[in-house]
């Protein structure tokens, strides 16, 4: 029976876990896909959880049947979990409804995030009712004492929890989907409800738990208890808040990931309350608490030095991440090492804290006298509420107005505090001046470093700009003659040649396409660049630029000189939203919409800008004769080019290809063909300041532009999957693939040239020459088409032998050479 038990606890805490996982990627749906569908629901369950520890606990405590009881909370959560499958895409309406016209606004919002916490209170309820009540059920009928059942019940649910986001993370999502993921989760519910139902049914004990004597101690130690908890609560949310934060300029932001940072910390919860099962319950409770507090907070000031120090340190980027980034080692390598990583931060820490929590309530349930049900329900509930009040204020409030460092001093603090506290009046002095002490020394050896850095930067960059936002952490320095922009440490901007360009082309393009544009947006604002080359556009009526990181529109500002002041254009609007969320609420359309989602080998914050839904999303939001532009870079491993390809491609009724060397793809997409008319394309060009941007970028003449057109969507790959929400190949598959390059010749650079080459074969004489309505055809074929296909044969060469610099040359004079053959209608000044 003990072993049952234990087991179905265990599937309780795996599902609880799986459901969290699942609920962030399913919300996004409605509220977008920025951290606000991360906040309702965490702060759902948390919620949920105090309402079930409080109330239900109340009413179920007075029962005798524990185990029966257990299993009508685990059939109602299995049970919700099939309705919301089933009922969740009926639901469009209703958050349609509560948007109203402005669901882009706080109004909007705050009233779907609402509706969406409502969605969540029942199977959470229920969840938080688990613990007391099974508390109650193994002290009462298996002749356990209070410490040893909530240690045992409280590790095995957490070690679930960590086995549950582990499994979600790295299997369930890629493999079988949200909603098959969320069905499997819901079915596991049941089966535990229907096991739970029979064992109660034979379960023949009639003993019930009766109430403990109450310690004479003092009556005002029970408040101060729950305090504690309250407090414990608050420090252990914020600690794993901001250990997230700056782990992510190790680790960056991949699935992956996140999944190692829940599952880590959730590991270690498990294991300090299995600890404490095991070595733990007969020890002075006070004199471990606080020890076990002060051992936190010292642990919390040595990760200061992890973060500011070690990390980036020459010698931690060359022996540890140049593994990861340089080395030819397998991906499962690079995962492995994070893995380390989290575990020499998380690890320690919350295995402490995972001691703390059945310490904590085995003091109150003796000074109490109370069931064990009503003091499991009581510490639960006030170290939930911390846990709440802990997320909302690190994340809302702390974080960016102290940042990262002062947070976690205050952490610290907080857990220095309450190991005095506990310490005092056991007169343990002589612990209380050496950890006070070892605290000292950890904070002056954690004052090293002034900003957290990722990847490629260094402590010798000039730092103009540096705030770590509500989201991230934005950043803008200067390295030699150029400006740099990085969110979380990875850059996302730059004026240096590589990124400028990208940034360029993307708001060029649209308006070479198609005449009369006139209302735009632009995703993502950066350095402003791409919304300023927009503005170069006289025929351009309204710029939206959608921004989802707040600190990036103080930080353009650093970007002056090459944005021409953007932001102060009466026709720029910048608007501070989730672009999906955005998208959603806005009725009117647009005529191009310009998407620069970012994707990066570890980094999975902008795949949702490559996925089904977006794209048909846009489609709605475009004009019939409108235009869609995204940027892809050409070092993408093939399999997840050809996803995103195809994916656009079921999206929109027509897509085509542009290519710019040395390493940017565009895809154009529109419900109407595409057409390059040239003598449109040089009335654009008549436009200095548009032209002269583009002559920067070897594009003199309206036919150097036409030349890099690589036709329509021809490529066979009926055999990939669409990028979709449900299943987002994307972020699992490029993790795999993205080292694997290093065994082509010439990487994916060459290996995609041959997909683009592919793909211009594809497309016909006929069919090619079609999207030039102003040229012959065998004009297109002979100046256009044959010699794009013996440079690209040329370019895959010098990607192979690595002369790219040979390659810009050729690039240009063959750039200039179309607009000769052309005529010299099509020739402008270089």
């Amino acid at each position: 029976m003990r072993t049952a038990v234990a087991l179905m606890f265990f599937l309780s805490g795996f599902t609880g876990l799986v459901y969290q996982v699942l609920w962030v990627r399913r919300f996004t749906h409605v509220m977008g896909s920025g951290s606000v569908s991360v906040s309702v629901v965490i702060a759902a369950f948390m919620g949920g959880l105090f309402l079930g520890a409080v109330l239900l606990t109340r009413v179920l405590g007075r029962c005798r049947d524990e185990l029966r009881w257990y299993a009508v909370l685990e059939g109602v959560i299995g049970c919700w979990g099939l309705l919301f499958v089933w009922s969740f895409p009926h639901l469009a309406s209703v958050y349609a409804w509560l948007a109203g016209g402005d669901g882009s606004g706080v109004t909007g919002l705050a009233a779907k995030a609402t509706f969406s916490t409502l969605l969540m209170l029942l199977p959470t309820a229920a969840m938080g009712a688990t613990l007391p009540l099974m508390v109650q059920y193994v002290v009462g009928r298996q002749d356990r004492g209070f410490g040893d059942a909530i240690g045992l019940l409280y590790a095995v649910n957490t070690a679930g929890g960590a086995l549950g986001a582990l499994v979600a993370g790295f299997l369930l999502i890629e493999f079988l989907g949200v909603d098959r993921s969320l069905s499997l989760a819901a079915t596991t519910n049941l089966v535990v409800a229907l096991s739970a139902w029979w064992l109660s049914s034979s379960d023949c004990g009639e003993k019930a738990e009766t109430s403990a004597p109450a310690s004479n101690e003092g009556e005002w130690l029970i408040p101060s208890l729950l305090a504690a908890a309250f407090a414990s609560g608050f420090a252990a949310i914020g600690c794993e808040v901001l250990w997230t934060r700056g782990l992510k300029f190790i680790i960056q932001s991949s699935t992956y990931s996140y999944a190692l940072i829940v599952g880590i910390f959730l590991v270690g919860l498990g294991s300090g309350a299995a600890i404490y099962k095991r070595w733990l319950t007969t020890v002075d409770h006070h004199v471990l608490y606080g020890r076990l507090q002060m051992a936190v907070a010292a642990w919390v000031l040595l990760t200061l030095s992890l973060l500011y120090g070690l990390a980036p340190s020459v010698w931690f980027q060359e022996a540890g991440l140049s593994l990861v980034y340089d080395g030819d080692t397998h991906w499962s390598l690079g995962l492995f090492t994070f893995a380390l990583v989290c575990c020499a931060v998380l690890l320690p820490p919350t295995m402490m804290m995972g001691a703390l929590f059945p310490a904590l309530a085995t003091m109150y349930h003796r000074q109490s006298g109370q069931v064990s049900a009503q003091s499991v329900s009581a510490v639960f509930a006030s170290n939930t509420i911390g846990s709440i009040v802990g997320a909302i204020a690190v994340g809302f409030g702390l974080m960016p107005w102290v940042g990262i460092r002062g947070s976690l001093l205050l952490m610290s603090a907080i857990g220095l505090a309450l190991g005095w506290g506990f310490l005092w009046p056991a007169r343990r002095h002589r612990d209380m001046l050496v950890g006070g002490g070892i605290c000292a020394i950890l904070l002056l050896s954690g004052m090293q470093g002034s900003y957290l850095l990722g990847r490629g930067e260094s402590a010798a960059d000039q730092v103009l700009f540096y705030d770590e936002g509500l989201m991230s952490t934005v950043k803008v320095y200067q390295r030699a003659d150029h400006l740099h922009m990085s969110i979380d440490g990875s850059r996302i901007a730059s004026t240096a040649r590589g990124l400028r360009q990208k940034e360029q082309l993307v708001a060029h393009i649209p308006m070479l396409l198609r005449p009369g544009i006139e209302d735009v947006l632009t995703v993502g604002l950066a350095s402003g660049i791409t919304a300023h080359s927009v503005s170069l556009h006289e025929d351009v009526r309204t710029i939206d630029v959608v921004e989802l990181i707040e600190p990036v529109f103080e930080a353009s500002r650093y970007f002056a000189a090459h944005n021409g002041r953007v932001a102060h254009d009466p026709r720029v609007r910048m608007i501070h939203d989730d672009v999906y969320a955005w998208l959603q609420a806005r009725d009117g359309d647009y005529d191009a919409i310009i998407s620069d989602g970012k994707l990066g080998s570890l980094n999975n914050a902008n795949t949702v800008l490559l996925s089904r839904e977006y794209y048909e999303l846009c489609r709605q939001r475009l004009h019939d004769e409108g235009v869609f532009v995204q940027w892809v870079p050409i070092i993408t491993p093939e399999a997840e080019l050809r996803a995103i390809l195809k994916t656009a491609a079921t999206s929109f009724e027509h897509v085509g290809l542009f290519y710019f060397y040395s390493s940017d793809i565009l895809i154009v997409a529109s419900p109407s063909p595409i057409v390059l008319d040239g003598s449109h394309m040089r009335q654009v060009l008549t436009n200095e300041s548009v032209a002269g941007q583009l002559r920067q970028l070897d594009l003199p003449t309206a036919a150097a532009v036409m030349s890099c057109y690589l036709g329509g969507y021809r490529l066979d790959d009926s055999g990939l999957p669409p990028n979709t929400f449900d299943r987002p190949y994307l972020e699992f598959a490029y993790l795999r693939d993205w080292k694997k390059g290093r065994s082509i010749p010439g990487g994916y650079r060459a290996r995609n040239m041959e997909v683009l080459v592919e793909n211009l074969a594809g497309n016909d004489g006929q069919t090619f020459a079609a999207a030039f309505p102003g040229l012959a055809p065998e004009v297109v074929e002979r100046v256009l088409r044959i010699p794009a296909l013996e440079f690209y044969g040329q370019a895959m060469a010098n990607f192979r032998g690595g002369s790219y610099g040979r390659g810009l040359m050729m690039w240009w004079r063959w750039k200039k050479a179309v607009g000769e053959a052309l005529g010299a209608g099509d020739r402008s000044e270089r």
